[in-house]
């Protein structure tokens, strides 16, 4: 896997820009097992690996709403599940009882459940299943000159998809290396710097031997990587999640761009 470095002080330079209305919509890239959400204060979160579907948009601000772009053929595509400390399980309404907005531009989504949800529930712990990739679609926004119509998800429910499926086949190493970042990403605090432990903690949570042996080696060239750069002084106070979520993306970017070419637009 190429160094990934010098990369790194542009991509955190780059400001969040775009439209405000209609941006992207998104598609979930599955993992294997489940995301677990981090719960602190009032909320429990956890980022959720994304592409773009539609080049031609903008990308979404950050913290823009997203729903779940419903296929006949998807249900119980994605679960969010709810844990009790007696060991039952129960499976939440996710639309009801989630918020998915956008994190890092079309790359991750953040999953919060407010904790009410969970005293409604009765649990004490969520994770969420991704059995197979789904469909993110922008909330529609009042006014929007461009919004989402019926020729675009048309377009979602069929090129779209297809080719979004056939990119994510066939480049299972990258997804894989993914998934074990993202769930690092999901492990390690994300209001203070990281500590050593912490770091070891969360990559041996990660479970990297589920994956391939060149999924691993991308995922662990990301991890050294982002615990030497941390050591720089002027990229210090990005901190380790930080830095892992700029990885994050460029892996994930390798799919999207299997996509767009698969679609015949510009990554």
């Amino acid at each position: 896997m190429r160094r990934m470095l010098p990369g790194l002080a542009a991509a955190f330079a780059l400001a969040a820009g775009g439209a405000a209305a209609a941006p992207q919509a998104l598609m979930v890239a599955a993992g294997s097992g489940e995301v677990h959400l981090a719960c602190a204060g009032a909320d429990c979160r956890a980022e959720i690996t994304t592409f773009c579907l539609q080049p031609d948009r903008p990308n979404p601000e950050f913290g823009h709403r997203y729903n779940i772009l419903a296929m006949a053929d998807q249900q119980g595509a994605i679960r969010l599940v709810g844990h009790r400390d007696d060991g039952s399980q129960v499976v939440l309404p996710l639309e009801s009882s989630a918020i998915l907005t956008a994190e890092r531009d079309h790359s991750a989504v953040m999953l919060t459940v407010p904790a009410p949800i969970m005293r409604e529930y009765g649990v004490t712990r969520l994770s969420v299943r991704v059995n197979e990739p789904v469909m993110l679609v922008p909330q529609a926004v009042a006014g929007d000159p461009r919004a989402q119509d019926e020729d675009d998800l048309a377009f979602l429910a069929t090129t779209a998809r297809q080719a979004a499926l056939y990119a994510i086949e066939e480049h299972p190493d990258e997804v894989g290396a993914t998934r074990i970042v993202r769930d690092v990403v999901n492990a390690v605090p994300a209001d203070r710097p990281t500590t050593a432990g912490e770091r070891r903690k969360a990559w041996a949570g990660a479970e990297p031997e589920r994956e391939s042996p060149r999924a691993r080696s991308m995922a662990r060239s990301a991890y050294d990587d982002c615990k030497d750069i941390i050591a720089v002084g002027n990229v210090r106070h990005y901190g380790f999640r930080s830095c892992m979520g700029v990885m994050h993306d460029e892996i994930i970017g390798e799919v999207n761009d299997a996509y767009a070419e698969l679609i015949g637009a510009g990554s």
